[in-house]
């Protein structure tokens, strides 16, 4: 909230200031614009902590995807259309733990034919379809294998929701 002063700022000159402080509306946002340049290690840390531990938080940010998905696919496209290097370098990595992920040993045409089964069947029903990795490639509790005793043909949507979890 703000209010305007009789009084300008003896700095800047503006009369608009915040209710509580007093303090005027510009100066503090030069203040705050400086001040977060210098700490912006610092500001990031506490910003992931408070996130870890703040599952009310979570629980509103996943309602909210949840009830506006197609504004966060937006988001996601212009996010990976703006930023093409980290986009290619999320992308690589999930390749490389991919690739990581699968034996020499293991036959390339049974994998193959898992995603061809999902292509089939997005194709002919029109549901989009994905190859889910039962235990995930990464996770905190486990890695899985890129085998075809690990890979499952699920709907896409159940896909996505399940995400990168282990059950």
């Amino acid at each position: 909230m703000f209010y305007t002063s009789q009084n300008p700022c003896k700095k800047c000159g503006t009369k608009i200031r915040y209710s509580k402080t007093g303090q005027c509306h510009t100066c503090h946002a030069v203040w705050s614009r400086e001040y977060s340049k210098q700490n912006r290690q610092s500001i990031n840390e506490q910003s992931r902590s408070r996130w870890k531990t703040d599952n009310k938080r979570k629980q509103r940010q996943r309602e909210w995807q949840n009830n506006n998905r197609e504004k966060c696919r937006q988001a996601s496209r212009e996010w990976s259309n703006k930023n093409p290097i980290n986009n290619l370098e999320r992308v690589n990595r999930r390749r490389a733990i991919k690739k990581q992920a699968c034996p020499k040993w293991v036959d390339k045409l049974q994998l193959k034919a898992f995603y061809l089964i999902a292509k089939h069947l997005t194709d002919t029903i029109g549901i989009s379809y994905h190859v889910d990795h039962i235990v995930p490639l990464s996770n905190a509790l486990v890695c899985g294998l890129h085998v075809p005793w690990n890979l499952q043909v699920i709907e896409a949507t159940e896909n996505i929701r399940k995400g990168n979890t282990f059950k």
